[in-house]
């Protein structure tokens, strides 16, 4: 698999209202007990048949206060105040809500070079765990909303 993929998903569908309406600012393990709903619901956009480890949310709402998330990777490196060691061997990043051309976009580091991905809702992005990534200043109006994976890609049986 690429280490940096992009897809489009319909985020109006229903099952995406569980993190669209949650109220808190970050909510780890939100998919819990749903990881194979979402994992079949992903595989028809994606065509991957993937399992789905571990799963958190993040809402960031523009207050005149930074909210960049700086250089890290889910294999622990980076920084400190971002980086964590995530559960298998790629993360997922689905923008369920929010403001575009507000920031909020996605910069990934591959082979030195450097990638922007402008935040757009319904684009899930894949990465493999050990790239390194950023998420640029949000100063939109609404909140910007999105749902992080880690997964593993599993052989159909």
């Amino acid at each position: 698999m690429q280490k940096l993929k992009t897809y489009d998903v319909d985020v109006n569908n229903p099952f995406f209202d569980l993190i669209r309406n949650q109220k808190e600012q970050y909510v780890s393990g939100i998919l819990d007990g749903y990881e194979e709903q979402y994992a079949s619901l992903l595989k028809q956009t994606t065509g991957l048949n993937i399992q789905i480890l571990s799963s958190w949310s993040n809402k960031t709402i523009f207050d005149n206060e930074e909210n960049t998330f700086p250089w890290h990777d889910h294999t622990g490196e980076g920084d400190k105040s971002a980086a964590q060691k995530q559960q298998g061997t790629y993360s997922g990043i689905l923008w369920i809500a929010g403001d575009e051309n507000c920031g909020g976009d996605l910069n990934v580091m591959i082979d030195n070079d450097i990638e922007s991905i402008p935040f757009q809702v319904g684009k899930f992005i894949t990465l493999s765990n050990d790239v390194f990534h950023k998420v640029t200043h949000y100063y939109g109006s609404t909140t910007r909303t999105s749902l992080m994976i880690s997964y593993e890609v599993v052989n159909d049986s």
